[in-house]
C-alpha cells in the first residue's frame, strides 16, 4: 500500500510542504483543489512540478464549474506520474479517473531525477535548524553542486 501525503488547494504552491510529506515517507500526493480558472496554468505547472521534484505520483482533484456569481472553477484533475508526466487529465466536466503506478516506476523515476538523493547526500540542507549559518551551508550546496 503507498502512503500518501494531503496538501490542500494553495497549500500545493509551496514546494517545502510537499517535500515535507515526501521525507516522512509519502508515495503520493493528493490535493483535493478550487483553483480558479484564471490561474489553470499555475495548476498544470504546480502539479507536475511537485510530481517531478519529488519522484512522486501526484493525484489532484480540481473543483469545478461555478458558485452563482462567484469565480469559475478550473476543474482539470489530473494524475500525475513521478516523472512529472500527465499520465491522465480531465477537462472542466465531472467524473473520474485513475491510474497504475508501480513502486518500481517511483523508484526509477527518484534515479532518473535524484533530488531526494542528493538533498540528503547534501545533509541537512531541508533542516531548519536556525543555528546553522545560512552562508556556509549556501557554500556547501554550490560546491556540491560544481
Amino acid at each position: 500500500m503507498p502512503t500518501i501525503g494531503v496538501v490542500i488547494c494553495y497549500e500545493a504552491g509551496f514546494p517545502e510542504t510537499v517535500r515535507d510529506l515526501v521525507q516522512r515517507g509519502a508515495d503520493v500526493i493528493a490535493v483535493p483543489s478550487a483553483f480558479g480558472h484564471v490561474r489553470l496554468h499555475v495548476w498544470k505547472l504546480l502539479t507536475r512540478s511537485r510530481a517531478l521534484e519529488n519522484g512522486v505520483v501526484v493525484a489532484a482533484a480540481g473543483l469545478t464549474g461555478q458558485t452563482g456569481d462567484g469565480p469559475r472553477f478550473a476543474g482539470h484533475s489530473v494524475i500525475v506520474g513521478p516523472q512529472g508526466r500527465t499520465i491522465v487529465e480531465m477537462d472542466e466536466s465531472v467524473g473520474s479517473v485513475s491510474a497504475t503506478v508501480t513502486r518500481r516506476e517511483l523508484l526509477d523515476a527518484r534515479d532518473e531525477v535524484p533530488y531526494l538523493k542528493d538533498l540528503a547526500r547534501l545533509g541537512g540542507i531541508t533542516d531548519n535548524d536556525s543555528t546553522e549559518n545560512p552562508h556556509e551551508r549556501n557554500r556547501d550546496v554550490r560546491s556540491a553542486i560544481s
